[in-house]
């Protein structure tokens, strides 16, 4: 996480785990692919024991954090989708897992990840800028208050036993 902390505010990637003992996977998008890409940050996925994820979801949810599963009709929508019908300031913008982590070049032991066995928690989401403006892409499918921002949180898959950390700017 060196080459990320030089590259982003702390603040983005303050939730993700200090060590990780087990397999996990990376992806980093830089903010010079940020344009090309329409997003940049970090996805990390961490292979855990159940015991682990049961304590970090009661952890998540005594915290407070919007949760909500893909099935849910939550003030979600996937970041980058065209068919988005984010209308309103309400509807949060989220990461298009799937897209990003399915495609991800830089990822050990390559497995689909299905968005639908995923319980999602935002910590924080904020429209604005977060990285130099010349990096900023155009996102056409959000509403001018989103058109930039970020996003951060923690995505479950209790039966993957998986637990994604990311952090996106956009």
């Amino acid at each position: 996480m060196g080459i990320v902390s030089k590259q982003f505010e702390d603040s983005l990637f303050n939730h993700f785990p200090l060590n990780i003992n087990g397999p996990f996977r990376l992806k980093y998008i830089s903010p010079e692919k940020c344009k090309e890409k329409g997003q940049c940050g970090v996805f990390l996925i961490a292979n855990v024991s159940d015991e682990q994820l049961s304590l970090k979801r009661n952890e998540l949810i005594k915290s407070g954090y919007l949760v909500g599963e893909f099935s849910d009709s939550l003030n979600f929508a996937v970041n980058g989708a065209s068919n988005n019908a984010l209308k309103s300031f309400g509807t949060i913008p989220i990461p298009n897992f799937s897209e990003i982590l399915n495609n991800s070049e830089l990822m050990i032991q390559q497995k689909e990840i299905d968005i639908t066995k995923l319980e999602v928690f935002l910590i924080d989401a904020r429209p604005g800028i977060f990285i130099k403006k010349e990096f900023l892409p155009n996102n056409p499918n959000l509403p001018s208050q989103w058109k930039n921002g970020y996003n951060k949180g923690i995505a479950i898959n209790s039966e993957e036993s998986e637990i994604i950390y990311w952090f996106e700017i956009w």
